[in-house]
This record gives C-alpha cells, structure tokens and sequence, in this order.
C-alpha cells in the first residue's frame, strides 16, 4: 500500500470516527437528524509534472446538518483521460456568512485513453485507485444554493501493460515479451462550482 492511500485511509477513517461522535452525542430526534439531497457540480484545474490539465465531476448525496456524503463520477484529463468513480466525503465548519469545508474522495479509476495517450503502440490501460482531499469554501447564492471553491491534493493510478512478439529468425518461435508500466500521479486540484 503506497503513502496516499496510506493518508487517505486515515483522513477518511478520522471523519467517519468524528461524525459517529457527533452522531451519538446528538437528541434521538426526528427532525434534527433529517438527511437532505444535495448535489455537487464542479469543473477546475490539476497540475503537477505533467502539467495543467482540465477536470470536471458531479456528486450526488445525502447531507445532515454540517455532514455530507455521496457519490461521484469526473472526468479527468491529467496525463490521459480517465473517468473515477469515487465516494465523497465533506464536513463543513463555520456556517455563517460563508462555509469552510474539508472533503475526502476515493474510489476507482478506469481509464479512457484517446489514440496519442497510450505510452506503449498496442498497450492496455487498467483501473486504478482515485483519490482526492482538500479543504473549500462555500458562499450562499440564494435560498438553497451555493457556489464553492476548493483546493486539494489528487493521486490517481494505473497499469499498462503491452504483450509483443520478438522477431527471432533461426531460433525459431519466439515468446511474447511482456512491458509493464506503473502510473502514480500526484497532481494539485483546484475546483469551482455550484451546489443546491
């Protein structure tokens, strides 16, 4: 296990033990512990060392008070293209004026590569793990709808793996040669959108 995943387990493990505190310190009431939908559009920028690149997500969940949670896909074009399926995490601090936020993504990353993104001619891309986490503010626009900005860290991973034939003229057959490349890309995210 690598040391993002090694940081996202123990971020998302630390917001899943303070809502469980939260949760049971509260009145067994009804109506204070009412789940409402919220859904979550955002389009941004991920750099790192290959570049700038464009992302865009939705998420869709359920939120409780100043707790969130969900589900959401994205398309991400960091390096090659790719589509995460992940769930979403969020806990939001200080709701006057504005919201400040922390969130927490993972999931699974499966790979959409246009013709030019492969690294190998004829290679196969495989899924990967997709991680995300950072900190956001929301502004209200409205009664029941709020813009957002967010800054946070990203992994994705993958595997290609290429399976060629060697030419071998007076040897006679030859056995398929096989290359493997590993992808951990570390990238900033920087995230604009629009939640109700």
């Amino acid at each position: 296990m690598n040391i993002a995943r090694i940081r996202f387990s123990i971020i998302a493990t630390l917001m899943l033990f303070i809502q469980a505190i939260h949760v049971s310190g509260q009145p067994k009431n009804s109506a204070q512990n009412k789940w409402v939908f919220h859904s979550y559009t955002a389009a941004g920028i991920l750099t790192g060392k290959s570049g700038p690149a464009f992302q865009c997500q939705t998420v869709n969940g359920l939120g409780n008070k100043s707790w969130y949670a969900g589900v959401g896909v994205a398309m991400d074009y960091y390096k090659f293209r790719t589509v995460p399926l992940f769930i979403d995490l969020k806990k939001t601090f200080l709701w006057k004026s504005f919201g400040l936020f922390a969130y927490a993504d993972g999931g699974i990353e499966f790979p959409w590569p246009t013709e030019k993104q492969h690294f190998f001619y004829d290679g196969d891309l495989s899924n990967g793990f997709y991680g995300d986490f950072g900190l956001g503010i929301l502004i209200p626009h409205g009664k029941t709808t709020n813009v957002f900005f967010s800054f946070g860290y990203s992994v994705k991973e993958a595997k290609e793996e290429n399976s060629s034939h060697n030419y071998c003229p007076f040897v006679g057959p030859c056995f398929p040669g096989n290359s493997i490349v590993f992808y951990q890309l570390n990238r900033f995210s920087f995230k604009m959108g629009i939640s109700f």
